[in-house]
């Protein structure tokens, strides 16, 4: 019996989700990929893929087609499909992001040293 409410279930969420937006599908609960064309259902999957909508071969993969044309790759620090362009080489993070994390530790070290204080001593002080 529970297996057969399961199913119905299922078909019900294909059903409500087919033919809808990406922003419709997030509201009505549907867990499928992000990526246009990939049917993957997420709801096995672990957290981290349903919240950020992609599934495990598309997370990982080199280049995933974006839907216009071009190609794109999953960032694991914005967590969103950017340009194949945004990256270095095969990285899995995009240059901004990279940009971002070397200002961050720029910063910390120039408030270490203005202070005379380690690098991990700054980064304490200014958690507090």
């Amino acid at each position: 019996m529970a297996a057969s409410a399961a199913q119905s279930d299922l078909a019900a969420e294909q059903w409500i989700c087919s033919g809808v937006s990406n922003a419709s599908r997030k509201r009505r609960g549907c867990h499928s990929c992000q990526v246009p064309g990939c049917t993957a259902d997420l709801s096995s999957l672990r957290r981290y893929f349903r919240r950020q909508r992609i599934c495990v071969q598309h997370a990982q993969a080199d280049a995933v087609p974006d839907g216009r044309g071009s190609l794109a790759r999953f960032c694991q620090q914005c967590t969103r499909l950017e340009p194949l362009e945004a990256f270095y080489g095969r990285r899995r993070s995009c240059r901004a992001s990279l940009a971002r994390r070397q200002q961050r530790l720029a910063d910390g070290k120039a408030a270490a040293q203005a202070h005379g204080r380690s690098t991990a001593a700054a980064w304490l002080a200014a958690a507090e």
